[in-house]
């Protein structure tokens, strides 16, 4: 698998590690080296995934190996009981002796003789090993029947194009190193990019073998399928995402009854006297637990004391919007619990979730949850079971440790770059 070393200069940098330098050859005191090769023959890099290619270029082993006679490095901290490492290079005489072997960190650090070593004169190519290792993979890639990332960016792009993400002003542009680490194998990984390239909107990811498209949850570090073996299930991301952008009707419920509304009329919805209420973010969490999830609109007045939510739950082909007031979805959580309260904030209140959606609204599970009154609660239930006040809350600790929803700017730029799972 290709690795590459700017990707592991951060660990370098969590354990502090500065100052560093190793010494072989001639070293000039005991905490500064410069290296000295002789009568080198090869070269091995070995990955960090334990991958060993053999460097035999005449042109690339001297490349590489007087780029690093170059550099004077000075002795830092030891690396002993470390996680963070880099390629290893390994020189070999004409023998096939072992003549030395460290591990590249990025352009200023090394592992050598147990310690970590800083470069304070000139800088290792790093470069060169990224592009001996990157080349390896890619062979390897077509060797084993694999495409290109070339035609993963065609697959991709074909994708987002037909589903309307990849507007005229976006960037489909890969990341260096194009191709990552995933589940078993690896993938393809390409950004959208929007304001001249300078905002990032989203991640997509395509397999080496050219089957599944991927996108990456940037809130807990996911890949989350999208397509995959030629079929494509997008009906209900097409669905929402035609909601929220205007360009299809949803059906509002309330009082037993059901009126097809345009995202332009949710504002109104709260308070139609205020021109300043609108929808300021949006979230996507599946709330009832059925595996699909619900989208969870974000709606204020600039007082911000005003407004409530907004639940868009598909039933069939149909979108349904419900209401619901700024004390429920308090605090709300990834597998869609959240806090809520009673209009006074005084006489109850606790954790729950919903259920039940229907075409004539919702039903919310209140899973843990206090009573009383303005001096105190005296009643306390835990799981739906009566509960001590000790028990309640710390139930209620429990359930602040989980982690929460990640809520996103409302625009029609970005909605039109998330993908609904």
């Amino acid at each position: 698998m290709k690795q590459y070393i700017a990707l592991v200069l951060a660990m370098v940098c969590i354990f502090g590690l500065v100052g560093c330098a190793g010494n072989s050859g001639g070293a000039t005191s005991s905490e500064h080296k410069s290296f000295e090769f002789k009568n080198v023959s090869k070269l091995i890099i070995i990955s960090v995934d334990g991958k060993r290619y053999e460097v035999a270029d005449t042109d690339k082993v001297r490349q590489i190996t007087e780029n690093i006679e170059s550099v004077r490095f000075e002795k830092g901290e030891s690396s002993e009981n470390t996680n963070g490492f880099g390629p290893f290079i390994q020189w070999y005489d004409t023998k096939d002796n072992l003549i030395a072997s460290i591990s590249v960190m990025g352009e200023q650090t090394i592992k050598y003789d147990g310690f970590f070593w800083t470069a304070t004169d000139g800088n290792i190519d790093v470069a060169v090993i990224n592009e001996i290792l990157g080349n390896v993979s890619q062979t390897d890639i077509k060797e084993n029947g694999y495409i290109s990332a070339e035609e993963a960016e065609t697959i991709l792009r074909e994708y987002l194009v037909s589903l309307n993400i990849l507007k005229s002003d976006y960037v489909l542009e890969p990341p260096d190193p194009v191709l990552g680490e995933f589940e078993d194998g690896q993938i393809y990984r390409f950004e959208i990019r929007y304001d001249g390239g300078e905002r990032l909107l989203a991640i997509y990811g395509v397999t080496i073998d050219g089957k599944e498209i991927y996108m990456y949850n940037l809130a807990d570090g996911e890949w989350l399928q999208q397509s995959g073996n030629g079929d494509m299930d997008t009906n209900t991301e097409s669905i929402y995402k035609a909601v929220l952008l205007g360009e299809a009707q949803f059906l509002y419920v309330f009082d037993g009854k059901t009126e097809a509304m345009d995202i332009t009329d949710i504002p109104l919805i709260f308070d139609a006297d205020d021109p300043s209420m609108k929808i300021w973010n949006f979230s996507v969490v599946d709330l009832d637990r059925d595996g699909e999830e619900e989208v969870i609109l974000f709606v204020v007045g600039a007082a911000g004391d005003m407004g409530g939510k907004m639940i868009l739950h598909q039933i069939g082909e149909e979108v349904f919007g419900y209401i619901c007031d700024n004390r429920t979805l308090e605090e709300l959580k990834t597998d869609g619990t959240f806090g809520f309260s009673d209009p006074t904030g005084v006489a109850e209140g606790g954790i729950a979730t919903i259920t039940d959606f229907s075409e004539l609204g919702y039903t919310i599970d209140k899973i843990s949850y206090g009573t009383g009154t303005h001096e105190g609660w005296n009643t306390f239930i835990v799981d739906h079971q009566p509960a001590t006040e000790e028990e309640y809350f710390g139930a209620a600790d429990m359930q602040s440790e989980k982690p929460d929803a990640e809520w996103y700017d409302f625009s029609n730029e970005r909605v039109s770059a998330f993908l609904f799972p």
